[in-house]
């Protein structure tokens, strides 16, 4: 549980990425209250976020020798990721959908976002795990020599 910090920091600076060029989309193109223009922009706006969640996950929060660079790897990575980018476009679009829906009167960018960050919330264990026992595991043996590592760079 070491690592759960370090995702959780990583995790909000996928974040900011994620709902900073949902939100940069949606002022260059508009969306015209249309919940097919949210959804293709979240899906670009995560994707980019996924790409830069792989990078700070293989080399910071679950870094180490015992973590594989295979293609094996990045492509469990991004099949893990492409499961949460489902549920978080489904989440985020059900969200906004419903929120603009309501006639509530608030800027779009606080109507994109709030869809957004819903849609993040949906995913944050998903990706932990499946990032943690899927994608950059270890084996018993490999931790054991990292914590022997560690204890004595401590010393």
């Amino acid at each position: 549980m070491k690592q759960l910090p370090r995702f959780i920091l990583v995790g909000a600076f996928n974040t900011l990425i994620d709902l900073g060029v949902l939100s940069a989309l949606a002022f260059s193109f508009g969306l015209g209250w249309s919940v097919f223009a949210y959804a293709i922009f979240k899906l670009i706006s995560f994707s980019i976020a996924s790409t830069n969640s792989y990078i700070w996950n293989r080399f910071w929060v679950f870094r180490g020798p015992r973590v594989k660079s295979t293609v094996g790897s990045v492509s469990t990575f991004f099949l893990v990721s492409a499961t949460g980018l489902l549920v978080n476009t489904l989440v985020s679009t059900a969200v906004f959908s419903f929120v603009t829906g309501s006639g509530i009167a608030l800027p779009t960018i606080v109507l994109v976002n709030i869809g957004g960050l819903f849609g993040t919330a949906a995913v944050l264990v998903w990706n932990f795990f499946g990032y943690k026992f899927l994608v950059f595991k270890e084996t018993a043996n490999e931790a054991l020599l990292e914590e022997v590592v560690m204890n004595e760079y401590e010393l």
